[in-house]
Parts: structure tokens; sequence; C-alpha cells
């Protein structure tokens, strides 16, 4: 009853265009209700652009009800950290404080490298929050603090994947970097993916963080060498296996004759070595293997 009571109060000040301090607050009871209602978040936010919009253009005073509105989203996150409209919503904000100048962006960086960093510290594979640092991150440049958390949380899980999927964009995109230092900083990072597959040649993130880099930096060659090594170390690692398979049906496409075959012959051969060692994932080793036997018989 309360829950229909309330919702019916909403309805009415969305009806009645209200955006008023009454409203906001409504908005907020509606979402102690239920966190999910797409409605009551996106009335919250006309609500706070409201308070905003009636006070002097960046001042003090009109960042007021958008750091309220921050603090609101932090509470919340302690409730339910995995509600993706509280992600949305902080967004909205952040951006908003951020618009306000240099020192409320510069505010606004540290708020949320400190923020997401706790809420992922405390659930290393909360998505929302990883898309919204991802955010984050070029929004505020925050580039070098980046390399240094996912570094500490790989540490923490090597194989966490959303971890290895940030660090790829804070490395990847970096609009204003030259291309010799992006170059360079794929050269490094294929060194430290290097340093993970020493320690675990059978981490599937960390070999799809290497194929990444190495096409970002142009790194084929390096990532092939990287792969044989783990290869003659560990016979069983099917994902340093399949890297070198990939390169050798490449070679068989483009080459002609023996030279053809004898690529050909070399992916059929590592993709037999995964399906020996790999019953998972058998039904796609063995269509790994009968396609490029098909192609073969095209051509």
């Amino acid at each position: 009853m309360v829950w229909q009571e309330t919702h019916a109060y909403l309805h009415a000040v969305m009806a009645a265009g209200e955006c008023s301090e009454r409203a906001h607050a409504l908005t907020g009871a509606v979402i102690a209700l239920n966190g999910a209602d797409y409605s009551a978040w996106s009335w919250r936010w006309r609500c706070v652009q409201a308070a905003v919009s009636g006070r002097a253009c960046g001042s003090q005073e009109a960042a007021a009800p958008l750091l309220e509105e921050l603090r609101f989203t932090e509470l919340y996150a302690e409730e339910n950290a995995k509600n993706y409209q509280l992600w949305n919503h902080r967004r909205l904000v952040t951006a908003a404080l951020a618009a306000m100048g240099e020192r409320a962006r510069l505010h606004g960086g540290a708020r949320e490298d400190a923020f997401t960093a706790a809420v992922l510290l405390e659930d290393a594979k909360n998505y929302h929050a990883w898309a919204h640092r991802v955010w984050a991150v070029q929004h505020f440049g925050l580039q070098e603090r980046e390399e240094a958390f996912t570094r500490e949380l790989i540490g923490l899980d090597a194989r966490n994947n959303s971890a290895w999927n940030a660090r790829f964009a804070a490395i990847t995109r970096q609009e204003a970097a030259l291309p010799a230092q992006l170059a360079e900083l794929a050269a490094a990072e294929l060194r430290f993916a290097e340093e993970e597959v020493a320690k675990d040649a059978h981490n599937e993130s960390v070999w799809a963080y290497a194929r990444g880099i190495a096409r970002a930096g142009g790194l084929q060659q390096a990532l092939q060498d990287i792969a044989r090594r783990a290869v003659e170390m560990h016979p069983d690692a099917t994902h340093a296996a399949s890297v070198l398979a990939d390169f050798a049906e490449v070679a068989a496409a483009a080459s002609e004759g023996e030279e053809r075959a004898a690529a050909a012959a070399r992916a059929h051969s590592l993709f037999a070595q995964c399906l020996a060692v790999d019953a998972i994932r058998a039904p796609y080793w063995t269509f790994r293997m009968r396609a490029g036997e098909l192609a073969e018989t095209a051509d």
C-alpha cells in the first residue's frame, strides 16, 4: 500500500511538471522502495538540474545540489552498488559538476577515482563500477592512475578480466599521445603481459590482453615469440598454442604451394594439441581444425 501511494504521488508530481525540493525528496522515497525505478531516477535528475539552474552559474551555491547528489549516490551504493541506474545518475551529476571549472574538474576526477576504487576493492567484478570508471578515466585524464590501480587488482587476481579490459582502454584511448608514444606504451604492456604469462600460462585474460595490445601496437612478431616460449615451457598451454595456430592460418592464407601446406599443417597440429588437453572446449577446437581443412579443400 505504501509503495502504491508513494508512486501515485510521484506520477502526480511528474504530470504537473513539478521539480521542487519536495519532488526531489519524493524521488528519494520511491528509489528507497524500488531502486530500479527509471522514472524516479530520471525525475530526480530533472529536480537537480532545476536546483542548479536557479543559482549563479559556476558558483559554490550552484555546486551544492550536485555535491549533495554525489553523497546520495555514495550512500545508496552501500546498499546496492550494482544498480546501473545509480551509475548513470552519478555520471550525469559528475559531468555537470566538472563543467563548472577547472577546480571542480580536479575535485571530480579525484572523487570518482576514490569512489570507484573503494567499490571495486569491495567487489572487483562489479561491471557497472568498471564501466563508470572507464568513463571517468577518459573524462578526467586519469590514465596514469588507472595503470597503477589495475596493476594492483591484477596482482590480487590475475584472472580479473574487468581489470585487464580497463587497463586496455586506459592504454589505447590516450588521444593526446603520439603514435610513437603509443607504440612504446604497447611494447611495455606486452612485456608486462609476458611477466603474467610466466606466472600462469593458462590465464586466458592475459592472453586476450596480449592479443589486443599486440594488434594495437603492431607487435605481432613479439606476441608470437611470447606464445612460442610459453608452449615450449608448457605444452598444455592452449591459449598460447591457439595464438600460434592463428598466425599459422594467416601465413597459410598468404602463401602458396608447399609453404601454404606447411603452414596449414602447423595450424592443424596446434589445434589438435589444444583438443587433446582441453576437453571442455573440444567442439571449438574440432571446429577450428575442420575449418582449416575445408579451406584447404576449397582452394
